[in-house]
């Protein structure tokens, strides 16, 4: 929350959530990037995402599929 308040102020954005949905991806992911991953994958969201609300679909695919677990990483925003 922290990230989204920083990332839609500094945007000028009403954005003032997460979905359910998009916080259930964010906690099952491992970020092995620690949180400068996860700062950039929220600052992407707030920047392309459409709608009151961080949604799944607005965060990188890599961070939210089925094998994401797998993965080293998510993709550079």
């Amino acid at each position: 929350m922290h990230f989204l308040r920083k990332y839609a102020a500094r945007e000028g954005t009403t954005k003032t959530g997460i979905t359910d949905a998009a916080m259930v991806a964010l906690l099952a992911f491992s970020w092995p990037g620690n949180v400068r991953e996860l700062e950039n994958a929220i600052e992407r969201a707030v920047v392309l995402g459409p709608g009151p609300e961080i949604r799944i679909e607005d965060l990188p695919r890599a961070c939210t599929n089925k094998t994401a677990s797998s993965r080293r990483s998510c993709p550079p925003t």
